[in-house]
């Protein structure tokens, strides 16, 4: 495992880039992939505990769906 660093998306948050093996990386041009990490208990932030709570690839934010809500309403970018 690379060193933690901050997240690219949300640098109040942390990532960690996953390592390959057996190949040069994950995605179609051997991308990284980051795993964010997060506190495991939003109540006790501080007792050391992370979790990953999604994977950054190629700038994209991958949500576990059991995790995913939709918002409200849904805006087209602008």
């Amino acid at each position: 495992m690379k060193q933690v660093s901050s997240d690219p998306i949300d640098p109040s948050l942390q990532a960690v880039e996953l390592m390959a093996w057996g190949d040069s990386g994950y995605g179609t041009w051997a991308e990284p992939i980051l795993a964010r990490l997060e506190p495991a208990s939003p109540d006790q932030p501080t007792d050391g505990d992370l979790a990953c709570t999604g994977l950054i690839e190629t700038g994209q934010f991958l949500t576990p769906s059991a995790a995913f809500t939709m918002p409200e309403r849904v805006r087209a970018p602008q």
